[in-house]
């Protein structure tokens, strides 16, 4: 919940213990992002009045860390920087440079604000499936976090530990360094198993864990080929997830995994189930614009409009041969 975050922003202001007051308000933004509970211009609302308090109060290193996760938010919304072709992958923009932002941290050694940078893309890569980038920020991220126990636990631990094990299971696929991609996201999806049952079975512990560890689990089913794992499973795996983020009211994971069905149904059975893939991508797209991630929608309606041409094409074919 987020709502002790809330709670402490609020009163922390209102009796001048500032810098507690602004580290829960960055905590109320951060959650808000993970859980997905909440629409993308609603939160960006509330970090520009954040941001003015930061730079009133003097809490620069504070702000060093907002500024990334700002920009993540801007960026799904649809303002990518220009200057960068609007590419949503891009961590430059309205309210900040990439490059500048890293500099800024490396010369205060602020790397609770590397980590946010480097989150921030990685989230970012993998919503838009850019699977080369996203490998890369993994490499560096574990690397970098090996020896640093703060890290490991701060509240977006989750999201980078899902972000991290979807990529190695994805690499996998392809073949990539497949042993050591493999080990690293069944390390993590045991992680997050402890954490989902830590309270009783079925997600009874931390629940925000319990989907992305069956959306996990499913990928994992999907490297599996068509002769050993039957399609109905994988199927009904993505069903499962997509119930249990509706359940847990994460938007964003819910249309996250209708996109990904949508992905693996082309991937590993061409146009036989155009119809199921087309309903998956529609709703992958209704859920972004109700999160407010306008250049997924913008992302999908690009596929949508491949698949449709390439089945009035299909269907032209046929009616030529007949």
């Amino acid at each position: 919940s987020i709502e002790p975050f809330r709670e402490a922003y609020v009163s922390g202001l209102s009796t001048v213990y500032y810098r507690f007051a602004l580290v829960a308000g960055y905590g109320v933004i951060g959650a808000s992002l993970s859980c997905g509970r909440r629409p993308l211009w609603e939160i960006e609302t509330e970090i520009r009045g954040l941001s003015d308090h930061m730079i009133e109060f003097g809490q620069e290193s504070l702000h060093l860390l907002l500024l990334p996760m700002w920009q993540t938010i801007l960026n799904l919304m649809g303002r990518a920087a220009a200057d960068d072709d609007d590419d949503p992958v891009v961590l430059t923009g309205e309210v900040m440079d990439y490059h500048n932002v890293l500099r800024r941290a490396q010369e205060t050694n602020n790397k609770t604000a590397i980590h946010a940078l480097e989150l921030g893309q990685l989230r970012l890569a993998c919503l838009f499936q850019d699977w080369d980038e996203a490998t890369e920020l993994v490499n560096r991220i574990e690397v970098r976090t090996k020896d640093q126990k703060a890290l490991r636990a701060h509240f977006s631990v989750v999201d980078q530990y899902f972000f991290s094990a979807l990529t190695s299971l994805v690499e996998c696929r392809k073949g990539r360094g497949r042993h050591e991609r493999l080990v690293l996201a069944r390390r993590i999806m045991k992680k997050l198993k402890g954490w989902s049952s830590s309270s009783g079975g079925g997600g009874g512990g931390k629940v925000d864990c319990w989907p992305p560890l069956l959306f996990l689990r499913v990928e994992e089913l999907c490297r599996s080929r068509p002769d050993t794992v039957a399609d109905y499973r994988i199927k009904g795996g993505f069903n499962h997830v997509i119930e249990a983020a509706k359940q847990a009211g994460m938007i964003h994971l819910q249309a996250f995994a209708n996109e990904r069905a949508a992905n693996w149904l082309e991937q590993r059975c061409g146009t036989t189930h155009r119809d199921i893939t087309m309903h998956y991508l529609m709703e992958a797209r209704r859920l972004y614009k109700k999160w407010g991630a306008l250049s997924k929608v913008e992302q999908i309606d690009y596929h949508l409009s491949t698949t449709i041409i390439q089945s009035s094409s299909d269907s032209n074919n046929n009616n030529n041969n007949n």
